[in-house]
């Protein structure tokens, strides 16, 4: 089998779009699967086929491009790689061309919706965009035979727009990077023993930061037994260290260092309702983190409330507030909640994500294959060239 992949940058670490698209260049590697990756940021390793489409910079997101290239030489490129299938993972022009590129070459187009890009919009003062940018979405997702959603929490916003196709698939973790195993008491002694909670992800304002930074200033204001480490970086960054100034920004982890800050923190903190799936809700459960998050996107559906933490409404300063005062009040409940959340990691394994998605690969390519046949067998022979003319006069080649 063959897979093309489309996504705007497979740059490592970037996001968790881009840890998702490692893991999947990597499990499909075992299993014989050949891959490309068409992106505007490739990256330089042995182990990734890329080709770079041509692209322009994104204002205000450093590192990200938005690509330009026409349908038609991306479809060269896919039709000479003799893919059996098209995956897309970004929504905009890339996206679009992607479900045109398998209508070229009469092949399956499975996308996954990474991004929900409609609750971005009240974070800037932009709903007056929110018809527009649904009538996109609905217009390149229900160009694809399948879409994969993480959630069913955004499964139920796409099909109130009118998205087709679309089956729950949630992402996975990897319990041997995420492991409470790899606690250090060196991160509480470096703050006195105090209880540590732990923001990870991008800087950017969607993820709901204004609000955490109220509910932290507030803390610190009332009570000095915690700390708030701040992971990441972002357009946001130097805006939320002069909004929470007591904070403790680390930067950008990666790698057996993210593993122990996130396995020796005592609670995760999430305020974001902006989600798909949460990539750092899971990886915190798997590392033995009770979370506090926003109840909303993919962190409301895999949290359980008063089970691995607990869930406060996104625009809610007073449940934020309370809850975070309860988990600080009361360790024990922290106990039960880390437990409970290892225990809970564990229903999200990535070889059977994997495994579903080939299974759902495979289906998708069959039952292409089944159209091809009915459409081909319905045509009068004498009327072949006709067929044939209509093919060609509907390949897409802006």
């Amino acid at each position: 089998m063959k897979v093309a992949y489309l996504a705007e940058s497979i740059e490592k670490d970037k996001d968790g779009v881009t840890r998702v698209l490692y893991k999947l260049n990597e499990l499909n590697s075992s299993k014989g699967i050949e891959t490309l990756f068409v992106t505007a940021v490739p990256v330089e390793q042995e182990d990734f086929n890329c080709y770079q489409t041509k692209s322009i910079p994104i204002p205000g997101y450093d590192g990200y491009r938005f690509s330009v290239s026409k349908v038609k030489y991306l479809t060269k490129v896919v039709e000479e790689f003799n893919a059996d299938l098209i995956h897309i993972h970004v929504p905009f022009s890339l996206g679009r061309a992607g479900s045109m590129i398998a209508r070229n070459l009469g092949i399956p187009c499975i996308s996954t919706y990474h991004t929900h890009f409609v609750t971005y919009l009240k974070y800037h003062n932009a709903q007056i965009l929110e018809q527009v940018l649904n009538a996109h979405i609905k217009a390149i997702y229900n160009g694809c035979d399948l879409n994969l959603i993480p959630s069913e929490n955004v499964k139920k916003d796409l099909e109130k727009i009118g998205v087709e196709n679309m089956k729950v698939l949630p992402h996975g973790v990897d319990s041997k990077v995420f492991s409470h195993k790899f606690y250090t008491p060196e991160l509480k002694d470096q703050y006195d023993g105090k209880t540590i909670f732990l923001y990870v992800g991008r800087l950017v304002w969607e993820k709901n930061l204004k609000q955490m930074a109220k509910v932290f200033n507030a803390l610190y204001s009332e009570r000095n037994d915690f700390e708030l480490l701040i992971v990441g970086t972002g357009p946001a960054e130097e805006g939320l260290k002069q909004l929470i100034p007591q904070a403790k920004f680390l930067g950008f982890k990666k790698g057996i260092e993210l593993s122990k800050i996130y396995a020796s923190a005592d609670i995760f903190v999430f305020p974001s309702d902006t989600e798909t799936f949460g990539n750092v809700t899971i990886e915190a459960m798997s590392s033995g983190l009770p979370c506090l998050v926003a109840n909303g996107g993919g962190s409301g559906d895999i949290v359980r409330q008063n089970i691995d933490g607990f869930k406060f409404k996104a625009d809610s300063f007073k449940e934020f507030y309370d809850y975070s005062n309860h988990l600080l009040d009361f360790p024990e409940i922290r106990k039960d909640f880390r437990e409970n959340a290892i225990i809970r990691s564990e229903n999200f394994s990535w070889d059977s994500v994997h495994s579903t998605m080939i299974d759902y690969y495979k289906q998708e390519i069959e039952d292409k294959k089944i159209r091809t046949n009915r459409l081909i067998n319905t045509y009068n022979p004498k009327k072949f060239y006709f067929f044939k003319s209509i093919r060609n006069k509907n390949r897409i080649s802006f």
